[in-house]
């Protein structure tokens, strides 16, 4: 219900602002923004610019100030005297409004800039609306429930936990709190890859010991270890079999 009442009034306002007389001009000195109304969030800032038409019949220098508005927008001229305007023609500067991030959306209004010539003691005056955008910001903290958020239980077991709810906005707010489950990724993704490893290191060992089998068994078994050139003479039949004794391993002896 707060949002519709603030939006309606923003509403309003915009709708209004250009039915309201926002300018009181001498015939010399007529001035123009370029933008009417500046509607701006917490902590934004925005430039709008002033033009100042020298309707008079001398080459005029003006001052600038600015008045009407709330402590929580802050409004800085870049030029507090704008020179040398040549009769018939006009000069441009900027001002710069910045908003305060603790701003309120009553804490809107008017923005008047006075344009005034010194030696002739006139000036005119141009308004400028200023709104205050409502900001919904509802924030939870849960860093005190269980180990930073973390709450671990065993199946069956209740538990009540703490948390802190917080309305950072700049308006009322009604705030709606649902509980959810989400699963631990974090922890399925750990215990996964560990286990990945585990049966990657079995594989491992597993082969490695095959290959060993195999090499041993293939050359300890070789016939060349048991040539028929070590026995010559003392065990001719028995200890040399027939492929590794040749016939010139057993001559003469």
């Amino acid at each position: 219900m707060s949002r519709r009442v603030d939006a309606l009034i923003l509403v309003m306002i915009m709708a209004i602002a250009p039915l309201v007389p926002m300018a009181s001009a001498h015939p010399s000195i007529t001035l123009s923004t370029d933008v009417n109304h500046v509607i701006l969030s917490p902590g934004e800032a925005t430039n709008i610019t002033l033009t100042i038409n020298n309707n008079g019949s001398s080459i005029e220098t003006y001052s600038i100030s600015v008045s009407g508005f709330d402590s929580v927008w802050e409004v800085i001229p870049a030029d507090s005297n704008v020179t040398g305007v040549i009769p018939t023609l006009s000069a441009t500067t900027d001002i710069a409004i910045r908003l305060s991030t603790s701003a309120l959306p009553s804490n809107s209004g008017t923005l008047t800039i006075t344009v005034t010539e010194p030696d002739a003691n006139i000036s005119s005056t141009v308004g400028v609306q200023l709104s205050v955008l409502p900001q919904y910001l509802p924030a939870i903290d849960t860093s005190n429930a269980g180990d930073n958020g973390l709450v671990e239980m065993a199946p069956g077991d209740e538990t009540n936990v703490s948390i802190m709810v917080s309305n950072n906005g700049n308006v009322d707010d009604t705030i709606l709190l649902s509980v959810g489950q989400t699963p631990d990724l974090v922890a399925f993704w750990s215990n996964w890859t560990s286990s990945g490893n585990n049966t990657n290191n079995n594989s491992t060992g597993n082969n490695t010991g095959g290959n060993s089998t195999g090499n041993n068994t293939g050359g300890n078994n070789t016939g060349g270890n048991n040539t028929g050139g070590n026995n010559t003479g003392n065990n001719t039949g028995g200890n040399n079999t027939g492929g590794n004794n040749t016939g010139g391993n057993n001559t003469g002896n």
